[in-house]
């Protein structure tokens, strides 16, 4: 019965298919891991986790104190100084986040999840999600009407003075680190969350964490979690 119901599936059009109801269940045993790593494996996730961080203050630094120049240990900009430390140092004074950038990130967050929960837009259905039987979820596409409403939100704090942008330039080096936080906290509470329905699992850490544990995430709103985490 269950190869009788696939091929039928396969026999129908893609117009049915879309509009096919199918009951929303974990099925895991239909979307296992097949046993091939990607990215090199643990050792590659890993690197480019580890990697990712480093780069993003790397070319910070080299962007606003050394003015676009690739710097490298023995640059005749460092004037023999060790490249760690300079770069430790002009990092502690201008990537240190505070409470206020918190602030501020936090409540950007909020204004996106209020936005995608509340805003009107095109109802599209996803792919059928094999570890969830086919199931396709249903996603409101209302990012154009949120953007704009983000360009009239940020416009008039600006002309306000209650928040001018300037304050985003100026502080951008405390702003890539509360991003970089807020985007690490949110990695972790999405892996940890996907542990209880885990699917393509090699029971690697690392590779797992990288790879993901789980799919489809949705916060209260319909929203899904990949407004902030893909």
């Amino acid at each position: 019965p269950k190869r009788d119901t696939e091929t039928a599936r396969e026999k129908i059009s893609p117009e049915e298919s879309y509009n096919l109801v199918v009951e929303r269940k974990f099925t895991p045993e239909k979307d296992k891991w097949d046993g091939q790593y990607e990215f090199c494996g643990p050792w590659g996730a890993l690197g480019i986790m580890l990697l990712s961080h480093v780069l993003i203050f790397y070319f910070f630094v080299c962007i606003e104190k050394f003015q676009g120049t690739m710097i490298y240990p023995g640059h005749p900009l460092l004037q023999g100084e060790n490249m760690l430390n300079v770069f430790w140092e002009y990092l502690s004074v201008h990537a240190t986040p505070t409470w206020e950038t918190f602030g501020v990130f936090t409540g950007f967050f909020l204004l996106e999840y209020i936005l995608a929960a509340l805003l009107p837009g095109v109802y599209v259905k996803g792919l059928p999600i094999p570890s969830e039987n086919d199931y396709r979820y249903v996603y409101r596409c209302n990012a154009v009407h949120a953007w704009y409403c983000v360009i009239l939100f940020v416009g008039a704090l600006h002309f306000t003075e209650l928040f001018p942008l300037w304050k985003l330039r100026e502080e951008y080096g405390r702003y890539l680190s509360t991003a970089t936080i807020w985007a690490d906290a949110i990695s972790i509470w999405v892996y940890i969350s996907g542990l209880r329905k885990q699917i393509r699992m090699s029971h690697n850490v690392f590779y797992d964490f990288f790879m993901g544990s789980g799919l489809n995430f949705r916060l209260p709103g319909n929203v899904d979690v990949k407004l902030f985490a893909e």
